[in-house]
């Protein structure tokens, strides 16, 4: 799954200082709730997400579709039951573009400073 580069770049910071050095006497970090139905999901061909820069925060998303975390692409865009298994066209038109989810939020101000567990 893709996110913003803000939602990421929180994400790896947290993960790297927390697998880094772990000290038993330290706070438990802030837990932030990420799922929910303001997402947004939007494709581009193979490989163009990056090259789009879709990873910024700047990025124009707003031509992807509100999309719900957690959840699966197939589902977002409405196949059901065995739509999802058979390989059919319009399953291969999907499985054939790269996918991105996107989501905006802010920190609290408490959790300035502080490590963030980002919680999907």
């Amino acid at each position: 799954m893709r996110i913003s580069v803000t939602t990421a770049t929180i994400l790896s910071i947290f993960l790297a200082t927390a697998f880094a050095q772990t000290r038993p006497s330290s706070p438990l970090p802030a837990t932030i709730g990420l799922n929910g139905s303001n997402w947004k999901l939007g494709s581009f061909a193979l490989g163009e997400g990056e090259a789009k820069q879709a990873f910024l925060p700047s990025f124009d998303d707003r031509a992807f579709r509100a999309a719900t975390v957690p959840g699966e692409v197939q589902l977002q865009l409405g196949l059901k039951g065995m739509d999802l298994y058979y390989q059919s066209k319009q399953l291969t038109l999907v499985n054939e573009k790269e996918w991105w989810y996107r989501k905006r939020f802010t920190l609290p101000n408490e959790a300035g400073g502080k490590h963030v567990r980002l919680v999907f």
